[in-house]
């Protein structure tokens, strides 16, 4: 019977907490071009249902070498007051600066700005005051860090960006609380992007980081990409087998690293990642791939194309049910994505594991909310 009791406890526990909604959006897809169904390439502000989300986060923004930061798009300047005036429609939406992403993190002209900002108490400084008077002047409720990766040699980093970084989210806690009390204005928050790969999450020092986040945007897709020489699925939830990387496999990781549930955002992928065959007979996962899928219409990118468009193209399609995911092909083009089920389904694993919420990257990829929907009512209704 008291077994019976907790049971009904936990769930009743799952179905009143609230859980975020969290939204990327970016500020390049102004410049797509086309039309998929009733799905118009080019995403604005405006596109945006803001009464469907918690949080917006706009990717990105970036750093200069003075610790400044920066516009990346030369758009930003009309865009972002844009994205600002939503809130105007959700009195509760909280919108974020992303500093940093994949691209500012790997050019040559900006990689390494992060790891070199980090090593100097004074730039840290700097860097965090420049932070918080860029939220202020343009009324942004908070910062999110993406910095790709502390320690990635490849990316200019070094060893010294595990205590450095640990150091950045500490002081920068500090700074937004002290800020607050002599500003009187409400607290600036503060989350960070971090990886769902073993190579780099032991480098967050997850344990002491989590007392300063608000929460962590864990990117739980891109476990594998067109860079694998076979194919894969870029989200499972679960592990393929025993030594695979799965959406369970971080979390459970996350978890043992001492971040509370509370503050893990579990990030849903609103494309998939595709593979060019060698053969065209089984299409099984882990056949062997000669490179990335051809560019589609909507991301003009090899290796990446929007859910949506990937459902026009796949003709045969196929669920795992050990990883928990879903794949599918035409000709020798072969694609790991979400459905409405899968999508769901994970959405489902977060409410189970009464994590903080989920965050999509990025909400541009999905103008009719086929996919996000499914998740909004998994967890708020």
């Amino acid at each position: 019977m008291r077994i019976l009791l907790a049971c009904m406890l936990m769930v009743s526990m799952a179905e009143q907490k609230e859980y975020k909604v969290i939204g990327y959006f970016s500020a390049w897809a102004q410049y797509r071009n086309g039309q998929l169904g009733k799905s118009n390439f080019q995403f604005l502000p405006k596109h945006i249902d803001p009464t469907q989300y918690d949080v917006l986060n706009y990717a990105f923004v970036g750093i200069d070498k003075n610790q400044q930061i920066t516009f990346l798009d030369e758009n930003d300047g009309t865009t972002i007051p844009q994205v600002i005036n939503l809130k105007s429609q959700n009195s509760k939406l909280k919108i974020f600066a992303s500093i940093g992403g994949w691209d500012f993190s790997s050019e040559k002209a900006t990689r390494g700005i992060f790891s070199k900002l980090s090593k100097s108490r004074e730039e840290r400084a700097a860097f965090i005051r420049n932070a918080v008077s860029f939220c202020r002047r343009y009324n942004f409720d908070g910062i999110d860090i993406d910095w790709e990766y502390p320690g990635d040699e490849d990316n200019e980093g070094s060893k010294e960006d595990v205590n450095n970084f640990a150091a950045l989210m500490k002081e920068f806690y500090e700074y937004k609380i002290s800020e607050a009390q002599s500003s009187g204005k409400a607290e600036i928050l503060l989350s960070a992007a971090t990886s769902s790969s073993k190579e780099f999450y032991g480098n967050y020092k997850l344990s002491e980081t989590s007392k300063y986040v608000d929460w962590f945007n864990v990117m739980t897709y891109d476990y594998h990409d067109s860079d694998d020489d076979r194919v894969n699925s870029h989200t499972p939830l679960k592990s393929l087998n025993s030594g695979s990387e799965s959406i369970e496999t971080t979390i459970n990781d996350y978890v043992s690293q001492g971040v509370p549930l509370e503050k893990i955002i579990l990030g849903i992928a609103l494309y998939g990642r595709g593979w060019s065959l060698e053969t065209i007979v089984n299409h099984n996962i882990g056949d062997k791939a000669i490179g990335p899928s051809k560019p589609g219409a909507y991301t003009q990118e090899e290796g990446l194309m929007a859910n949506i468009e990937i459902e026009t193209r796949t003709v045969n399609e196929r669920y795992d049910l050990t990883a928990v995911c879903k794949y599918g092909w035409y000709s020798n083009q072969w694609f790991s994505f979400d459905d409405e089920i899968t999508i769901k389904l994970k959405a489902k694993y977060a409410k189970e594991r009464q994590l903080g919420g989920v965050m999509f990257w990025a909400i541009d990829l999905d103008p009719e909310m086929r996919y996000i929907k499914p998740v909004i009512d998994e967890l708020k209704n």
